[in-house]
């Protein structure tokens, strides 16, 4: 059995110094690692499609004006998309509103950094 983990350690032992010079052979390894690399990308973006939505163009909000100085601001970062979306739909109950506004807050302000920001505001 063949996985893309078997590729990428063929490719980066195969171009390392005195390990291959035939520059066929050395194009065809690329080659398979990167089509294993595409088709593991692929893979992944299907499944974020299938559980997440099709991403979307939104209206939205950037820097720093996003945090709101009344309400609870959550930032989410990270490479974990199912988590963030559980922190979103938890910060929609009721019971976590009225926590916010238990400490004086009006209530809670999501956003995101990097990928994960990114992944929320388009799905």
């Amino acid at each position: 059995v063949r996985a893309i983990d078997r590729e990428v350690a063929t490719v980066m032992h195969a171009t390392h110094i005195g390990c291959c010079a035939d520059i066929e052979s050395l194009v065809l390894t690329g080659m398979r690692c990167s089509l294993g690399d595409w088709v593991g990308s692929s893979i992944g973006t299907i499944l974020s499609d299938i559980m997440f939505g099709t991403p979307k163009p939104v209206h939205t909000e950037a820097n720093l004006n996003v945090l709101a100085g009344n309400n609870v601001n959550i930032v989410l970062h990270g490479h974990e998309p199912t988590l963030s979306e559980m922190i979103v739909a938890a910060s929609e109950l009721p019971e976590m509103q009225e926590l916010a506004k238990e400490v004086g807050a009006d209530g809670i302000t999501l956003s995101g950094i990097c990928c994960t920001g990114n992944e929320l505001t388009m799905r």
